[in-house]
């Protein structure tokens, strides 16, 4: 099966610098950095919600995740977990307080995270599920629009420009 994104350049640069042992241990070794990345994502988002101490626990049990055994296989779940958690993260942030920069930084991490594995492209549509949810919770459709997740509607473009007119 081909390789999609970005994880082949993990796994490709080592093993193309180095001999093939020296570049396994190498990449296992990022891999088990990598991963362990996301119990920081996880710290990190739990923190302003629960506290340093269920932050604490709640990065505690992200570290205790079966799937952190991959980290020494040579598999993109090494990559995708924890962009893949940084991803959701800043998709949580972003619709609770939306600014160019958050949204600048989760195109980034969604990005990241299709590169990691092409699965990471459901994420797309994560963020519009839940930006919706929102919106309807909040029963405000404003809240779409600040998530930049629609276009201007046509009617309304339709009297900016005759309103423009007007003012010439």
């Amino acid at each position: 099966a081909p390789f999609y994104g970005g994880y082949p350049l993990l796994v490709g640069l080592p093993l193309h610098l180095l001999d093939v042992a020296e570049a396994v241990v190498t990449i296992q070794v990022a891999q088990a950095i990598l991963m362990s990345l996301a119990a920081a994502v996880v710290w990190a988002w739990a923190r302003p919600h629960a506290g340093n101490g269920w932050a604490l626990a709640a990065a505690a049990l992200t570290a205790c995740l079966p799937a952190l055994a991959y980290s020494g296989l040579l598999m993109s779940e090494a990559a995708f977990l924890p962009t893949a958690t940084l991803a959701l993260w800043l998709t949580a942030r972003t619709i609770a307080q939306p600014s160019a920069w958050r949204q600048a930084a989760l195109l980034g991490a969604l990005g990241l995270a299709a590169a990691a594995r092409l699965q990471g492209v459901i994420l797309v549509a994560i963020l519009v599920t839940a930006g919706l949810r929102t919106a309807w919770c909040a029963r405000d459709s404003r809240v779409i629009a600040r998530l930049g997740l629609i276009a201007p509607q046509p009617a309304q473009a339709g009297s900016r420009a005759a309103h423009a007119e007007s003012a010439i």
